[in-house]
């Protein structure tokens, strides 16, 4: 058999920028070993594959492969995989409602002169928050110095809407100097991984710095994405250091190690 897959940029307006994802738009009769090497072999920061709803009032179940792992749940895959199926006109229209094994992500697609160019989505869960962590452990995994991360307002700590995750508050030019060191994060140094408790991945993101008055302005709750995906066809190879918005006027770094 053979399985059509859709390539898209996801958080740009032009091709080869944003973040690189790829949909496999029916995925019925792919075992979920074959979903993981095909992620594998795409090599992209997250691969998706789109089923039939368990529920026929919504759009679609997505499951959400990373090159080793799936994941419950991740923002630019849910929103990239809105993206095709809004451009192939679903029967839902601009409000789709897609299954992930973390919840229900809605989606609003927005439209210029009637091509999705844009969208909103809510996370599957509410924000909860778990244990924290010490500065140094953290800085051991990002490879900067305990005093480049600010605990004023919290302390590094487990965060989650359905995919967990450590959040560390930084100083902004540490940013720059964040390389994840793997020796600092195994164990027992650390007693569960950093960005994602479930995680083997060895990447790290590295998030720019925003400003709260910056991040109102560009992403007004729920989260609004000026340009959501372009189609392209693009090489294997790929890294980033990806822009987030935080609620916070500081820098914020996760990292999968």
């Amino acid at each position: 058999m053979k399985w059509r897959y859709v390539t898209v940029d996801v958080f740009t307006g032009q091709q080869f920028g944003g973040n690189p994802l790829a949909v496999f738009t029916d995925a019925g009769g792919l075992t979920d070993a074959q979903m993981q090497s095909l992620a594998f072999e795409l090599n992209l920061s997250e691969t998706t594959f789109v089923l039939p709803p368990v529920d026929p009032a919504k759009s679609a179940r997505v499951r959400i492969f990373n090159r080793t792992a799936e994941m419950a749940f991740a923002g630019h895959p849910s929103i990239g995989t809105a993206y095709v199926l809004a451009c192939a006109n679903h029967p839902h229209g601009d409000r789709l409602k897609l299954e992930v094994p973390a919840g229900i992500v809605d989606v609003e697609i927005e439209r210029t002169d009637g091509v999705p160019v844009g969208g909103k989505i809510i996370a599957p869960q509410a924000l909860s928050l778990g244990r924290t962590f010490p500065r140094k452990i953290i800085a051991a995994c990002l490879g900067i110095t305990s005093d480049d991360i600010i605990t004023a307002t919290h302390a590094p700590m487990l965060a989650s809407v359905g995919n967990p995750y450590i959040i560390a508050e930084l100083i902004p030019q540490a940013l720059e100097r964040c390389s994840p060191d793997l020796n600092g994060s195994k164990p027992p140094t650390t007693a569960a991984p950093i960005f994602a408790s479930a995680s083997r991945s060895t990447f790290t993101h590295a998030m720019a710095p925003m400003s709260a008055r910056e991040c109102s302005r560009r992403f007004p709750a729920p989260m609004k994405i000026p340009r959501l995906a372009v189609p392209l066809h693009r090489s294997p190879d790929y890294c980033s250091i990806t822009a987030t918005a935080t609620n916070s006027p500081s820098s914020f770094v996760r990292a999968n190690i």
